[in-house]
């Protein structure tokens, strides 16, 4: 160790403001896993919209189902993500419990409510006016989902 500037003792080879940088190959991992990520949320937050504009489920689920493009695009990014992200950093935790407590996250513990105020957030940034959707709106979504239980992993297979 050496005496850095103020005193405070360094790692030699280092500078004291380099300590905390990823090396580049974990930068560009990290980076490959947001932007797929990105592309999972950007799919799961348009439908959420086209749901708030529509309000036909099963006609924005039908369209969703027949944009190839969009379910390819989504597709690879899921296996990418599965494949060389998840594995690597969920110590202790597999693919399958993680999807679990996820949606118990989302269903059970505010989730939703958390992920549609950001929505409605991002929607008042963009458009500078009032919020058109009500937080607290129950909707034909929910109808949809709410009887699913997460309490059983073991129920849940690949």
């Amino acid at each position: 160790m050496e005496l850095g500037a103020g005193g405070r003792t360094i790692a030699r080879g280092h500078e004291s403001g380099s300590l905390n940088i990823p090396p580049p190959r974990e930068q560009e991992r990290k980076l490959e896993q947001e932007k797929l990520s990105g592309v999972v949320k950007s799919v799961h937050r348009r439908l959420r919209k086209k749901y708030r504009e529509v309000g036909d489920f099963d006609k924005i689920w039908r369209e969703h189902c027949e944009d190839e493009e969009t379910l390819c695009e989504y597709a690879v990014a899921m296996k990418n993500l599965a494949d060389n992200h998840w594995a690597k950093t969920c110590e202790g935790e597999g693919r399958i419990e993680w999807c679990c407590s996820v949606c118990r996250e989302y269903f059970q513990n505010g989730g939703k409510r958390k992920a549609l105020e950001k929505d409605e957030k991002r929607a008042v940034l963009a458009t500078k006016t009032t919020p058109a959707l009500s937080i607290h709106e129950s909707s034909k979504f929910e109808g949809h989902l709410t009887n699913l239980s997460f309490t059983n992993p073991e129920i849940i297979t690949e």
